[in-house]
């Protein structure tokens, strides 16, 4: 039972699991060695179990050995420790009938090696996103690629190869997501042939599924009577003078008698918990996956951890090499039969495929533009501006006062808490507007025109106009500039000069309200004489 479960689970741990759920127990000695009882299995008794060479049929001496060693106080120690098949003193296979075979036993400790983590090894199947963990190498270096998880939990490969000679310590990385998508486009094209064959055998394991679980439960009860007429007997062959005897050995075949009845009963409520045959509606489900492989392949009920194992039984490794320039990324697929398959996954991102930068990476451009405007405009203004150009944070996002002081903060970039002052002769737009007593579609008008002197630090942030005397009376109050009121042209000879009055701009504003409104500002007794 355990090596099924090893074997079919692939780790120590989801075994001891899988026995645990099921409530499956295991054979362990006590102490003294001379007896055996029956526990819950426990993670390390599963792992003595699938290391000892003895259930393989083979005899073995010097698995362990005794060390000598001094802790810090410089006292000497005695330590065991298990040593490598490579220092055993004696190994003589097919010693005595084995629960596996020996091939099978190699097998098993070269899984649990390759499922310890490290750099060099692809590990457990576990339960990330990422379909390849473990299998990617590193083009440049050759190592195994670890597997990062950013807050949006897709999945990236980085090569942290150690810095030599001041070298990055990040050879390559890239996104996931591309290349697994890939992959599993040429995963299902290979195992589509295979489909009703797969259905077959799943059909098959299904059915025997709990013929182990079963027979386990039958020898249980077996077990049970045996103890219960072994003490029967016992009670028999006692003598009846000897009451003390005959009344302990009387109290055991009754415990005997219980644990017979309990474990009958639960024998009896396991076996209406095994599974039964398949209905027809259920054979027609599982047909319509062995057509359709992709809805099983994508179904929420199929485990990650059986995709990476599936995955594992195709591929060897996959060969990724990352270039620097905006080329598709290159893939070489290693397969187990030895065939080598190249693919290229374009870029998600071309102006982001630079090696040792994440894909949310802002924008250098962007990040220039800020400096610049950093040095005379408040964070409020920064993210208006950027908001007027249209521009987006490096997830898509758009720029507020909240997210520019912190891209500041994290590309030291300084910049004012409010927006700097500036020379007497420099407005804006809106002050250029109010001194000149003209809209603001006017005062851009004339900037567009060359008529005012004004200046962006780039497309969307504020005019800087410079207002000087004698820039207003050589250019805009020319007599070629002067304007009406609604246009450009003034007819009484009013330039848009400093001098104004505030009644002036009553009498403009009074006669603009009488040409929209002819009846308007007009009393009664001059209405009544003009009809």
């Amino acid at each position: 039972m355990i090596f099924a479960r090893f074997e079919q689970f692939g780790t120590i741990h989801t075994a001891f699991l899988s026995l645990a759920e099921a409530g499956i127990e295991v054979p362990v000695r006590d102490g003294r060695g001379d007896q055996v009882r029956w526990q819950q299995a426990s993670y390390e008794a599963l792992r003595r179990v699938l290391k000892n060479p003895v259930y393989a049929g083979a005899y073995v001496y010097g698995r362990r050995q005794v060390e000598h060693c001094l802790d810090a106080d410089q006292q000497l120690h005695r330590r065991i420790v298990e040593q490598p098949d490579s220092h055993w003193h004696v190994l003589i296979k097919d010693h005595h009938e084995g629960y596996i075979s020996w091939e099978t036993f190699e097998r098993n400790q070269r899984r649990i090696v390759a499922n310890r983590r490290g750099d060099a090894t692809a590990s457990a199947p576990r339960e990330g996103a990422s379909l390849l963990q473990g299998l990617v190498l590193c083009g440049r270096c050759g190592r195994v690629m670890k597997v990062q998880y950013t807050r949006s939990r897709y999945p990236r490969y980085v090569c942290t190869q150690p810095p030599v000679q001041g070298s990055s310590p990040v050879c390559q990385a890239f996104g996931a997501t591309r290349l697994e998508q890939a992959f599993e486009q040429l995963v299902l094209a290979a195992l589509a042939p295979r489909g009703m064959e797969a259905m077959l055998a799943a059909e098959t394991a299904y059915l025997h599924a709990d013929d182990a679980q079963r027979a386990l439960w039958r020898q249980r009860v077996e077990r049970a009577r045996y103890e219960a007429d072994l003490a029967r007997r016992q009670y028999d062959a006692v003598d009846p003078a000897n009451r003390l005897v005959a009344r302990a050995l009387e109290h055991r075949w009754e415990q005997a008698l219980g644990a017979l009845a309990a474990v009958e009963h639960e024998a009896a409520a396991k076996q209406q918990s095994f599974t039964q045959a398949l209905s027809s509606e259920e054979q027609a489900r599982l047909r319509w996956f062995a057509e359709d492989l992709p809805s099983l392949w994508h179904a929420s009920s199929t485990r990650v951890q059986d995709k990476k194992r599936l995955v594992r039984c195709l591929i060897e490794q996959v060969v990724v090499d990352v270039p620097r320039d905006e080329e598709p990324l290159q893939a070489r697929i290693h397969w187990v039969g030895g065939e080598v398959t190249p693919i290229a996954v374009p870029p998600s991102r071309v102006s982001k495929r630079r090696v040792g930068v994440h894909c949310y990476a802002t924008d250098p451009d962007i990040l220039d533009l800020i400096r610049q405007l950093g040095a005379e405009f408040s964070d409020e203004q920064i993210a208006r501006i950027l908001q007027r150009k249209g521009l987006k944070t490096s997830k898509g996002l758009t720029f507020t006062v909240h997210r520019v002081t912190n891209l500041r903060y994290a590309h030291k970039i300084p910049g004012h808490t409010r927006a700097q002052l500036q020379p007497a002769h420099v407005h804006t737009v809106e002050q250029a507007a109010e001194r000149l007593g003209l809209s603001r579609r006017t005062v851009v008008h004339w900037i567009d025109s060359g008529l005012l002197k004004g200046s962006q630090i780039t497309p969307g942030a504020p005019w800087r106009i410079e207002l000087t005397v004698e820039h207003l009376i050589d250019g805009v109050a020319a007599p070629e500039n002067r304007r009406r009121p609604g246009g450009l042209d003034d007819p009484e000879g009013r330039g848009p000069g400093l001098g104004r009055q505030p009644a002036d701009r009553g009498q403009e504003a009074q006669h603009r309200r009488a040409r929209r409104h002819p009846r308007a500002g007009r009393s009664p007794h001059s209405l009544a004489n003009q009809s």
